[in-house]
């Protein structure tokens, strides 16, 4: 890098109330949430298996339908009470 690039370049002041540090945080939680989520449901597909005899492939289907609704119920927007009542 040139010295003329690199004079422009620290002469930028850092920005830390950046939105760019917000939204890595909220993808990092985000992608905290999905991986918990589907270890979750992974256990109870092998749990239904071994203890109560679901099939292999009832219980892949049950624990995919199941990790797909709880992912998209945790990443949907906040609603509020009146929403979540309706939803009942």
């Amino acid at each position: 890098m040139s010295s003329a690039a690199r004079a422009v370049i620290d002469d930028i002041p850092e920005q830390p109330d950046s939105t760019a540090a917000d939204t890595g945080d909220a993808l990092m939680i985000a992608g905290e949430t999905v991986l918990s989520i589907t270890a979750t449901c992974a256990g109870i597909r092998t749990q239904m298996v071994r203890d109560q005899g679901w099939s292999e492939e009832f219980s892949e289907a049950f624990a995919q339908d199941l990790a797909r609704g709880l992912v998209n119920r945790a990443m949907a927007p906040a609603q509020n009470w009146v929403s979540e009542l309706e939803g009942l």
